[in-house]
């Protein structure tokens, strides 16, 4: 069976044909990749001193606006997606099982997506 990480399933379909995947761990960044995203898109802003994500309901999130919006664009995005390579919204009776954060964006799609 085959396995890959965050971030290295974009425009593959190597899982579309199976019927269940197992997600193990969150696509998290370090303080070091979380401060270089930072300085990208808020250049010159001083970086905020709670950079450590909260968590409530099994999902990660910043309190800092900013930061939030790097993690959902640059990580829970490619989380996401590397997830949906299994193809579950053509085929509801598909399994995603996450050992890890849930992503907002799956929470959002509720039942559509999340099974188990």
């Amino acid at each position: 069976m085959p396995a890959i990480n965050f971030g290295a399933a974009h425009g593959i379909n190597t899982f579309s044909d199976y019927d269940a995947i197992i997600v193990i761990g969150t696509y998290m960044p370090n303080q070091k990749t979380l401060e270089k995203e930072f300085n990208i898109y808020f250049r010159g802003e001083e970086f905020p001193t709670k950079f450590i994500p909260k968590i409530e309901n099994n999902t990660a999130f910043y309190e800092d606006s900013r930061l939030q919006k790097i993690y959902h664009e640059q990580f829970e995005q490619n989380e996401y997606d590397s997830i949906n390579r299994i193809r579950p919204l053509n085929n509801p009776d598909k399994e995603i099982h996450i050992f890890g954060y849930i992503s907002s964006t799956f929470l959002k799609e509720g039942d559509q997506i999340l099974k188990g």
